[in-house]
């Protein structure tokens, strides 16, 4: 398993800690994961609703998106199809988290799809993997 180190330090990531944005309407469940994410060693940007992420994306592309996908206005499913519609973002990793899932429900754009609740641990770990999965 790949770690935040070996992120930091790798050269297609710089000297930095990688950055995820964490996109969760519940402000709650942002925070925990914001906070768990931050004291793991990553730099998190966090984003209310579907459009103010895009918002975000534009202006510091980060590594990983981790979405919800029931959110107000744009929802999950929606900013992974806008992400994956981009030339500029349509590589760029999404992990959807949903409370709201349907048995074995894939989502269109996601690397994966958790379920909730799902604890920042694992949250942690996958972002991990996915990451390591891009990089080989």
């Amino acid at each position: 398993m790949i770690t935040v180190a070996d992120l930091q330090f790798d050269g297609s990531m710089g000297a930095r800690p990688p950055h995820v944005l964490l996109v969760e309407d519940d402000r709650d469940t942002r925070e925990m994961y914001s906070e768990y994410l931050s004291y793991s060693g990553w730099h998190v940007t966090a984003a209310p609703t579907g459009d103010r992420a895009l918002e975000r994306v534009r202006d510091d592309r980060p590594d990983v998106v981790v979405t919800d996908l029931a959110m107000p206005g744009m929802d999950g499913r929606e900013l992974s199809r806008r992400l994956r519609a981009e030339r500029a973002t349509s590589d760029l990793p999404i992990i959807a988290v949903s409370g709201q899932l349907a048995p074995g429900e894939r989502i269109a754009g996601a690397n994966v799809v958790l379920e909730k609740p799902c604890e920042p641990d694992r949250l942690l770990h996958v972002i991990e993997d996915v990451l390591h999965q891009q990089r080989h």
